[in-house]
């Protein structure tokens, strides 16, 4: 029996830490190297960018419509050189929400 990955339960996952993004392990993290049949991989035990995921979350965060004073946040501080996750953390979105508003305009 596989033991779950931490990263399976992490709101940072899909893309938003080093791990996700670009297969970098995270500084500070523990993991133990483990071979799969085709790949080398890590058994992640505990990492400083783990967020756990929200067993709900609030339908405000789950829409994908923001107001135009939330855009325009959005659009200064992406300006600002901030990442989407940044972004989201201050506007308190997922941000999945921040990408898509974002790359609408």
């Amino acid at each position: 029996m596989v033991k779950e990955q931490l990263c399976w339960t992490c709101q940072n996952a899909c893309g938003w830490c080093s791990w996700s993004s670009c297969f970098q392990p995270v500084e500070g993290w523990t993991a133990e190297k483990v071979h799969r049949k085709t790949y080398d991989s890590y058994r992640i035990t505990k990492c400083p960018e783990y967020v756990p995921d929200k067993a709900s979350n609030s339908e405000n965060k789950k829409k994908t419509r923001v107001t135009n004073k939330e855009l325009d946040t959005m659009k200064r501080l992406r300006g600002d050189g901030l990442s989407y996750f940044e972004i989201a953390k201050i506007v308190d979105r997922n941000p999945d929400v921040v990408r898509v508003n974002l790359v609408r305009c």
